[in-house]
């Protein structure tokens, strides 16, 4: 964890305050602690009663928590221009997750009584705020779902579409990158490593996933999509 220059100090790609003048986002900015994490550096611990609100200026983090036996369930990656931590500022409970940095990171963070100032001053930041919080509902209420009703395999494929980014050249072509490993899959799905395996080597059967070079490549991705509308019913 090291200082961030003063020249560096900008919170002007932060999703939640792009409707805000250069002047409130530097007044802001001079507000913050600013830090740079390396990748693999844990940022949050579960159940912490820290409450600041963390801005992802560059790079990623991932959210997680670990069971009694150790085995780690991933909730979600969080990336440039995203926050976390607004849980505990808002209702003052502790951490629901670790947070680690996925890559190295320059990360801002407020104060709580600063955070709760800031959606007092800026209606758009809180109406940006209450979207943010209704798509994690809705996100979770989907793997809730999804955990509670559909096969492993089908699971996977979910997780392939949700990691997918389509290519310039080719409409049918996305690829994932890069490749999260298989065990890292089953912990984004509550399943184990040798299930995803199985999954993936499916897909690979039927020409619609290949690997190369530390990424996944979709060859067929509305067939894979078809696949998914069809296993659950939509």
């Amino acid at each position: 964890m090291t200082p961030v220059p003063q020249s560096d100090r900008t919170l002007g790609n932060v999703k939640l305050f792009s409707e805000l003048s250069d002047a409130d986002c530097r007044a802001m900015a001079s507000q913050c602690d600013w830090q740079r994490y390396s990748a693999g550096n844990q940022i949050v611990y579960h159940l912490d009663a820290s409450r600041n609100v963390f801005f992802i200026m560059s790079g990623s983090v991932r959210a997680v928590v670990h069971s009694l036996s150790g085995k780690q369930v991933s909730y979600r990656d969080i990336s440039e221009g995203e926050l976390f931590g607004e849980f505990a500022a808002i209702d003052g409970m502790p951490r629901s997750a670790n947070v680690v940095a996925l890559s190295d990171c320059v990360i801002a963070s407020l104060t709580p009584e600063r955070f709760w100032q800031v959606l007092r001053e800026h209606p758009s930041v809180t109406a940006k705020l209450l979207k943010h919080l209704t798509s994690l509902v809705r996100f979770y209420s989907d793997r809730v779902r999804e955990l509670a009703t559909l096969p492993v395999n089908v699971r996977v494929q979910i997780e392939l579409l949700r990691l997918a980014k389509p290519t310039s050249s080719e409409a049918d072509v996305s690829i994932i990158e890069p490749a999260p490993t298989h065990a890292e899959i089953a912990n984004r799905i509550g399943t184990h490593r040798e299930a995803v395996t199985r999954a993936l080597n499916a897909l690979r059967r039927d020409k619609i996933l290949r690997s190369t070079k530390g990424r996944l490549i979709i060859d067929e991705f509305q067939r894979l999509q078809h696949a998914v509308t069809q296993a659950i019913g939509e």
